[in-house]
């Protein structure tokens, strides 16, 4: 099971079930140092210590405290464990499919935040005239129904392209509903005190 590509979602959502051997292999680590600190002395081998190496063994694989408490109570090992998302946005890359080895390490997938976002424009120098950082701006989607969207540029690029003469300028604009959720062409007429672009 896993949620696909382009769909939203929330903080604590379900994104994907895991295999993994040393997952698997941890989870009745942790449940026989459990029993043997029941029953055993802890004067001599000092079981808390164990245990708590053994939770943080399983949180560095990913389990959540919620996982690892619910392994304690059930007392079974689950060979699949669940991966939930730790931020909210938009699956906007996906690594693997339904059965697929992931390397150790690797990136299963990207979720995106999109209420905030960048658009990046092309401008001609002679444009950027009394244009900085901060400069106000609004921004056209013409494939989108809606208002134009007003951001702030943050940043422009010093550089300017020899063979365009064009220089690069990003400008933050909130998403309105996470309305936008792609790359789609864009205008974006510049406005300062005294001119328009």
């Amino acid at each position: 099971m896993s949620k696909p590509w382009g769909e939203t979602v929330r903080p604590g959502d379900r994104l994907f079930d895991l295999f993994s051997d040393d997952l698997a292999n941890a989870q009745p680590e942790l449940l026989i140092l459990l029993e043997q600190r029941g029953t055993l002395d802890n004067s001599i081998i000092n079981f808390d210590l164990l245990t708590a190496s053994a939770r943080q063994k399983l949180h560095l694989f990913g389990m959540t405290d919620i996982q690892v408490q619910e392994l304690e109570k059930r007392k079974t090992v689950n060979l699949t464990t669940p991966v939930y998302s730790p931020v909210g946005g938009v699956i906007a890359q996906l690594n693997f499919r339904e059965g697929d080895y992931v390397m150790e390490g690797s990136s299963a997938l990207q979720v995106t935040d999109l209420r905030h976002l960048w658009v990046e424009a092309q401008v001609f120098a002679s444009q950027l005239d009394g244009i900085g950082r901060g400069t106000a701006a609004m921004v056209r989607f013409p494939d989108l129904v809606g208002p134009d969207l007003r951001g702030t540029i943050q940043f422009g690029n010093p550089e300017v392209s020899a063979s365009s003469r064009f220089l690069l300028l990003r400008v933050a604009i909130a998403n309105p509903v996470d309305g936008i959720n792609r790359v789609y062409l864009h205008t974006l007429p510049l406005k300062t005190d005294e001119l328009t672009y």
